[in-house]
């Protein structure tokens, strides 16, 4: 995938997009990672690779029941 960034890659995106590359996902499965991770970063709070299981499934919880709306705006 070629992505175009204005700032500085961080070394988890790089990390994700090489593995995600390498398990041959295409362009716009990448893409859908990548925000979903952004997503998920944003209502946590803190980068992802501090993030715990409890983090985690407690996101994933609220994603899926209640939608993307209700997981942007829920937090514990």
């Amino acid at each position: 995938m070629n992505m175009h960034h204005s700032t500085p890659m961080t070394p988890l995106r790089a990390r994700m997009i090489a593995d995600m590359t390498a398990r041959t996902l295409g362009p716009a499965s990448q893409t859908s990672h990548l925000r979903a991770c952004k997503r998920f970063a944003a209502w946590l709070g803190r980068s992802p690779e501090t993030a715990t299981p409890d983090d985690v499934k407690y996101f994933s919880n609220i994603w899926w029941k209640a939608g993307p709306a209700s997981a942007r705006a829920t937090k514990p």
